[in-house]
């Protein structure tokens, strides 16, 4: 018999430094958080069956919750959940599914273009249904080109649903080995030391940065144009926005001072007082089992798995006790009349919790309010009408 099951997300190798993974401590539930886009959180997720009884409802409801806490702890705008819902339109769990999406505000993107179509259908090919689902927020539903259902594609009992974005993923450009970029799980990253800048410093940032930007071309079909194709204007502002940030981003890296930092999520905290005397005893008694021919049994493989179970236990409490143990970290800082390495460690877990992406500006709320508010704003700042004579003499 072969089973199926398990959730995964696969990317190409060229964006690993623009994502990130997000622990949703569920096997069901896989996700990412993409830098390039967004920021967008990305779900695959594996429902559990309806077997008809509460346990089973009760199991669904509470993945549905931990959908919901994803969504509210990753600091993301945009979202897409995509994946095997395990429930047809008029089953019991539908209900839950539609409250869900209408909760979040998230459109019910292959149900409103796909019609009479199934996703899974049962070995003996006399059970048929669509519980294969993608929801997403309402910006990226409007940039969905195309969704389909893949019937030529066969891997299992479900079929492959397909859908195709419009986007344009704005990969990070740097002069030089060291960039201001977000570091992955390991790697260590150069981030610019602006209260290290004195006055011929900051005048010469600011002329390199005058420099480069006019090597860029400002559109000027955009102020010439009454009335440009939609699809045309966010090409051109888009390519206008990445060239600027690209210019800045040269600048900083060529002229500002930097500091390298590092910047792992393997660091443990705790792990020296708790797990790292466990983890050598570990590695030890899995060495000399290892140079004895890894027997079955006997003293040196009763040894090797009690001491791995050792490390994993105090490595598990370390990792479920996470704020504890940098509360702790602080604390121990402070009795040690560190006050550099307290005040380092408050700041490291203040910007933890910081989030760089605001729902409310200027009295504004919402994504779609916030995108009027800066909409109007630019179009009075750049009307040539209120500007005709600046206009002509940039034209």
């Amino acid at each position: 018999m072969t089973y199926y099951g398990g959730t995964a997300i696969l990317y190409r190798k060229c964006f690993a430094n623009n994502i990130k993974s997000i622990d949703s401590h569920d096997s069901r539930v896989t996700g990412i958080l993409v830098t390039i886009i967004g920021p967008l959180v990305v779900l695959n997720v594996y429902m559990p069956t309806n077997y008809g009884d509460s346990e089973s409802l009760e199991s669904y409801i509470d993945c549905l919750s931990k959908l919901h806490a994803i969504m509210v702890d990753v600091d993301a705008v945009h979202v897409i959940i995509a994946g095997d819902f395990n429930c047809s339109y008029g089953s019991r769990f539908f209900g839950e599914f539609a409250c869900f999406a209408t909760d979040h505000g998230l459109m019910l993107t292959d149900l409103d273009r796909l019609h009479n179509v199934f996703t899974y259908i049962s070995d003996d090919g006399t059970k048929m249904s669509w519980v294969d689902y993608v929801l997403s927020t309402g910006a990226v539903d409007k940039l969905v080109d195309s969704v389909s259902v893949l019937d030529d594609v066969i891997v299992s009992d479900h079929k492959p649903l397909s859908l195709s974005i419009r986007c344009r993923p704005t990969c990070t450009l740097s002069s030089s080995g060291c960039t201001a970029d977000a570091p992955t799980q390991s790697d260590t990253t150069c981030l610019p030391v602006w209260q290290s800048c004195d006055d011929a410093t900051c005048l010469a940032y600011t002329q390199y940065v005058h420099s480069l930007l006019q090597r860029v071309r400002i559109p000027p079909d955009l102020l010439l144009a009454d009335s440009i194709p939609c699809d045309f204007s966010l090409y051109v502002i888009d390519q206008y926005y990445v060239d600027t940030v690209s210019c800045v981003k040269a600048a900083v890296s060529d002229v500002i001072p930097k500091r390298k930092c590092t910047n792992s999520s393997f660091n443990i905290p705790g792990w020296n007082t708790y797990v790292k005397e466990k983890h050598e005893f570990a590695r030890e008694a899995y060495t000399a089992w290892a140079q004895a021919g890894k027997p079955k049994f006997g003293t040196l493989f009763d040894n090797m798995n009690r001491n791995r179970a050792i490390f994993k236990l105090a490595l598990r409490y370390c990792r479920n006790h996470i704020e504890e143990m940098k509360a702790d970290a602080c604390a121990e800082s402070l009795l040690n009349k560190d006050v550099r390495k307290f005040w380092d460690s408050v700041y490291k877990i203040s910007n933890a919790k910081a989030s760089a992406h605001v729902n409310s500006i200027g009295g504004v709320t919402g994504s779609v309010d916030v995108t009027n508010m800066w909409k109007d704003y630019f179009e009075k700042l750049y009307n040539s009408k209120q500007n005709s004579e600046f206009r002509t003499r940039f034209i």
